[in-house]
């Protein structure tokens, strides 16, 4: 059966005014290579519920930005794991220890983290920070669907509005919904369940921007991928679908020191026009060598930093005036809280 007809993309109003006040007019356009990475703030994988470690992790970033040159544009994710649907149909989040998280836990752990953002970037009043209330699609399929996107969009779009109703001094942190598109080894299913949970997603009125952090498994790194191609849990035409659909937005991860997950995104960006007439626009990328320096194995071949994840993205997008942009600052990500 051929996939369901999806709108091609095009920019919204709302995300237009957001590149003009980012300076990153270079969406609309064909960008040059940067000289140098921009530098990174933090992304977390959730292992527990706790208010002030999330105040605090936001104040981090704020201080960050407060000292750094000019203004800045962060998209940052923290990762409460899968989620599912338990027996009494309350939808929860698995988290990385411990307890499970629910959605109400997690919407506030992102608001703390929005403030404590705005209270220690201080002065500088022209720095923003986009926070992802994240999720992933590794779960079984009774609970990657519609309803799932649709539970995810609500707890962004209420994190927001905490952050926004009356309260203005959480103006320069944003909380947004993000989830981390793999293919996990599973087959093909996974690429229906994937499609109905991101029409889930935009499907809510008034849904955030929706951060896909994740892979590009099996796709060539040399060649534009056709619309099966890719492993067959998550093929080139599904991870358009939840990178660039609606409120989607691509922070990939690039973490393969060789540059092949570079390579795949451009490649995939490459498929984006000729598919569906538009490249995709890199809000931000994703490395993991902070995450990689808290395990004693490491991570082997795939532990890039920030500067390393940015620089091989920007290089391969900037290889074909068709795909060239400049990405978005990069993220790394760690565990936390321990």
């Amino acid at each position: 059966m051929a996939p369901p007809t999806v709108p091609r993309r095009t920019l919204s109003p709302a995300f237009v005014a957001l590149a003009l006040a980012a300076g990153l007019l270079a969406v609309l356009g064909v960008a040059a290579p940067a000289s140098a990475a921009p530098t990174s703030v933090k992304s977390f994988y959730v292992s527990r519920y706790s208010l002030s470690w999330a105040y605090d992790r936001g104040c981090d970033a704020g201080r960050h930005d407060l000292t750094a040159a000019g203004a800045q544009r962060r998209y940052v994710v923290l990762d409460f794991g899968a989620m599912y649907k338990n027996a009494s149909g309350t939808w929860m989040l698995t988290a990385f220890s411990g307890a499970d998280i629910s959605f109400p836990q997690a919407r506030d752990m992102v608001a703390q983290w929005a403030r404590g953002y705005w209270v220690c970037v201080g002065s500088d009043v022209e720095s923003v920070a986009y926070v992802a209330l994240g999720t992933n699609n590794s779960n079984g399929q009774q609970h990657i669907t519609a309803e799932a996107g649709r539970r995810l969009a609500g707890a962004a779009k209420n994190a927001y509005q905490i952050t926004t109703d009356g309260v203005s001094w959480y103006r320069q942190a944003r909380p947004v919904g993000g989830n981390d598109f793999e293919d996990w080894g599973r087959p093909a299913w996974l690429n229906g369940a994937s499609r109905a949970w991101i029409d889930g997603y935009n499907g809510v009125s008034g849904a955030r921007p929706m951060l896909n952090y994740g892979a590009a498994g099996g796709c060539p790194t040399s060649s534009v991928p056709g619309v099966g191609s890719c492993n067959a849990g998550l093929n080139a035409e599904t991870i358009w679908r939840v990178s660039w659909s609606g409120t989607a937005y691509p922070l990939p991860e690039v973490y393969a020191s060789s540059g092949a997950n570079a390579k795949q995104w451009r490649y995939l960006s490459k498929y984006a026009v000729t598919a569906h007439g538009s490249k995709f626009f890199f809000p931000g990328v994703m490395a993991q060598s902070g995450a990689c320096s808290q395990s004693a194995a490491g991570c082997p071949g795939t532990g890039n930093g920030p500067g390393a994840a940015w620089n091989q993205l920007d290089t391969q997008v900037n290889a074909d005036p068709a795909t060239a942009t400049t990405p978005g600052s990069p993220t790394n990500i760690w565990w936390g809280p321990r």
